[in-house]
């Protein structure tokens, strides 16, 4: 399956071959592979089969914000005596579990 080029598997799942010419039935060759945005956009406008995509504006429902793990717990408020970088967020493990005990 691997090695399957593009053709077969466009033959197999349409059900049509790819390289064979709509128009007049004979087999098309391949020229070119054209990989740069420049030049596409430069060849289908110029057959005037570029279409303009309308611009973004922003998503619907305002901006969500995700918690971090790494953001200061809901109360650490920046007037509070307390640094919010001394606050710890994650739970002290070590305290639950202080390690293995060998005899």
């Amino acid at each position: 399956m691997a090695s399957a080029t593009w053709r077969e598997l466009i033959k197999r799942i349409w059900e049509v071959d790819p390289l064979i010419c709509p128009r007049c039935g004979t087999e098309m060759v391949k020229l070119a592979a054209i990989k740069d945005p420049v030049v596409i956009s430069r060849i289908l406008r110029h057959l005037s089969l570029w279409e303009e995509s309308p611009a973004r504006g922003p998503p619907p429902g305002g901006t969500v914000y995700e918690p971090c793990y790494d953001d200061p717990p809901a109360a650490a408020e920046p007037n509070d005596q307390a640094c919010a970088a001394d606050v710890q967020v994650f739970p002290d493990y070590d305290r639950y579990d202080p390690g293995p005990v060998y005899d």
